[in-house]
């Protein structure tokens, strides 16, 4: 009696097992489609992010192209503009003048306009006081071209990072960040080595010129910026903070002491000021002393060059070593 029953209850078996399969096949290939979905919808948003990392080293390292044609060009400048020493300063110094309140205001910017709108006024209104200053330059215009980019410029330098951290790809965020550094760097000193060379040629590039060049490179960073990017890619959603905020009570204007009082917002700033300032204070007085002293300015530049292009090397072969 007992083999029977099993006899009987095997095909029975078999059929529920057969059910059973035949109920899960249409789940699991639903299941499938949507992965699928999801790791083609995935790669989509990671190729949009790499290339808008692409754009954020690009337009850096256009803007800091001006400031290493400034500090190449500065003794053409003195004798356009008859400058007084006191004066050749203010101009290596305006565009600190427009990055500290910049910062602030970029904070409250960006609290309140989206991030598409805030960097293509951004790109488009450096691109027009370059152009503004290059038809008409002067000690005013060259010092108001310069402050005013600055201003503007700490929209960028105070989104970029920001981005990199929340939407960048988890396992390179911290080089994404190096590569905007290497591109601020590679700007000043593209600028530099540009400026100090068209400036020898038989035909002879003035440095309005050169500026004009500047805006136009802005320019075309605003037009790339607002037709090839969407505004959601470059959405930071702070709805979580907003909400903890107004749940503790806390106002815009504590959230900013909040944030200057930071050790790490401030030792950000500060590096990153030393080492853009640093840099061009430093190839701005090399140039001038090179033109005091009579050297070649050709040979100082390409020396000048070598040496902040190979500097970094042996630190970072010893982070690398390490």
């Amino acid at each position: 009696m007992t083999g029977k029953t099993r006899t009987l209850s095997s095909p029975n078996a078999h059929h529920a097992i057969a059910a059973d399969e035949c109920q899960q096949r249409p789940s699991l290939v639903l299941q499938s489609s949507r992965d699928k979905t999801n790791n083609e919808t995935n790669e989509k948003t990671q190729s949009k992010a790499i290339k808008f990392f692409l754009f954020i080293c690009l337009s850096t390292a256009f803007r800091s192209f001006e400031a290493g044609i400034i500090s190449s060009t500065i003794p053409s400048i003195h004798t356009t503009l008859h400058l007084n020493y006191a004066q050749q300063g203010t101009i290596a110094a305006s565009p600190d003048y427009g990055i500290a309140p910049g910062a602030v205001l970029a904070i409250l910017s960006f609290r309140y306009l989206p991030a598409r709108t805030i960097l293509t006024a951004v790109m488009f209104g450096t691109c027009i006081t370059a152009v503004f200053c290059s038809l008409r330059p002067s000690f005013l215009s060259l010092v108001t071209a310069r402050a005013f980019g600055g201003l503007l410029w700490s929209h960028a330098a105070t989104y970029y990072p920001v981005w990199i951290d929340r939407c960048g790809e988890s396992g390179s965020r911290t080089i994404w960040l190096a590569c905007t550094n290497v591109s601020l760097l590679s700007g000043i000193l593209a600028g530099y080595v540009v400026g100090g060379a068209v400036t020898n040629l038989t035909v002879s590039v003035t440095w309005t010129e050169l500026y004009f060049a500047e805006g136009v490179l802005m320019g075309v960073c605003g037009v790339v910026l607002w037709f090839c990017f969407e505004g959601d890619l470059m959405r930071i959603d702070d709805n979580d903070c907003e909400e903890r905020d107004s749940e503790r009570g806390v106002s815009l204007w504590q959230t900013l002491y909040l944030l200057m009082s930071s050790t790490v917002f401030d030792l950000a700033v500060a590096i990153t000021g030393c080492l853009s300032g640093g840099v061009i204070f430093a190839l701005y007085f090399i140039t001038q002393v090179c033109v005091e002293r009579g050297i070649d300015e050709t040979v100082a530049r390409l020396f000048v060059t070598a040496v902040f292009v190979t500097a970094p090397a042996p630190g970072m072969l010893s982070v690398r070593s390490s």
